[in-house]
């Protein structure tokens, strides 16, 4: 009997060592690409898939949407947002009602990473980072349909930060009746740590609000997998030592 206990005791404590190993292991899962964002629905991400900034957004499919609410129209003008990080880049999704009748507005966002908030927005810029400014002034007010790709992201007001940016617009002016602009864009963690000065080795949160959209804001939060598969890893182990002896005496527990 006292041989069957400590079986069953061993089985669990090698359980906890694999737990402790496999946590050690990927403490830094963030950097590998091994994320789940905070607002994950019941369906798990396929991280396989390639995000492309290309103004077709069929490949945000899969990805937790976030609903974004507009006080216009009796509250049913609802957009939605997605975002998601591979460790290297952050890519960001806007998709606007159609009740919504006004152009996006992508210039006054701002993001907290780690705690730490920064102004960001979507602005028209040139080959070298700068903002054009006349387009932004003039054209930038009325975008005629289609596609525009002339985007990149500014953080804090004045520092371009490496990115790509596509705005697409569906109908021109904008009617009740018809698509709602939508919006991607994408940028380096590692230049948004050079422009800001933050150390971003490690990600351990993100939040991104657009008030011109509403007062919901995107999140995400990196999250290692390992300790859960160590405990999953340690449960199976106990279990199986439990039910091993049970099998045979008929009374063990773990």
């Amino acid at each position: 009997m006292r041989q069957n206990k400590f079986k069953t005791v061993l089985s669990c404590i090698l359980g906890l060592v694999c737990m402790i190993n496999v946590g050690m292991q990927t403490v830094s899962a963030s950097e590998a690409a091994i994320t789940q964002p905070v607002n994950t629905d019941s369906e798990l991400l396929d991280l396989s898939t390639n995000i492309q900034i290309d103004g077709y957004y069929g490949d945000w499919s899969g990805y937790p949407i976030t609903n974004i609410t507009y006080t216009s129209n009796n509250t049913y003008s609802i957009h939605q947002g997605q975002l998601y990080t591979d460790g290297e880049m952050v890519y960001v999704h806007f998709s606007m009602n159609d009740l919504y009748t006004s152009q996006i507005q992508m210039h006054q966002m701002s993001i907290t990473i780690n705690g730490e908030t920064h102004a960001l927005g979507l602005y028209p810029v040139f080959a070298d980072g700068s903002i054009d400014w006349n387009f932004f002034n003039n054209e930038m007010r009325a975008l005629p349909e289609g596609s525009h790709y002339n985007f990149g992201v500014i953080v804090d007001y004045t520092k371009y930060c490496s990115s790509q940016g596509v705005i697409t617009i569906y109908d021109s002016t904008h009617q009740d009746n018809t698509k709602g602009d939508e919006v991607e864009f994408a940028f380096s963690v590692a230049d948004f740590a050079r422009a800001t000065g933050m150390n971003l080795s490690e990600l351990g949160s993100i939040t991104l609000v657009n008030p011109n959209i509403g007062s919901e804001g995107l999140s995400w939060m990196g999250t290692s997998t390992g300790p859960w598969l160590g405990a999953l890893a340690a449960f199976l182990l106990c279990g199986a030592g439990a039910y091993s002896i049970k099998k045979k005496k008929g009374n063990a527990v773990c």
